[in-house]
């Protein structure tokens, strides 16, 4: 058994819970009236399309992002 486990498990691991997570604050988003969501410069439209990004398609464009 390794003193470490694989670093590409630990970055994919981190990748889908980064993933998760980013969605799970655009749901939270969502909860806010549209006031305050052009408050804060954001549409409901994006934000909807966003949250329902399945979460491979997320963990792929933020690998993308990262040069991975």
């Amino acid at each position: 058994m390794p003193a470490m486990w694989p670093l590409g498990l630990q970055r994919s691991l981190r990748d889908w819970y980064r993933a998760w997570r980013q969605r799970s604050r655009y749901r939270q988003l969502l909860r806010l009236d549209d006031a305050e969501l052009a408050k804060r410069d954001l549409s409901r439209q994006q934000l909807l399309e966003r949250a329902r990004l399945p979460l491979r398609q997320l963990v792929e464009g933020r690998r993308r992002k990262r040069g991975a």
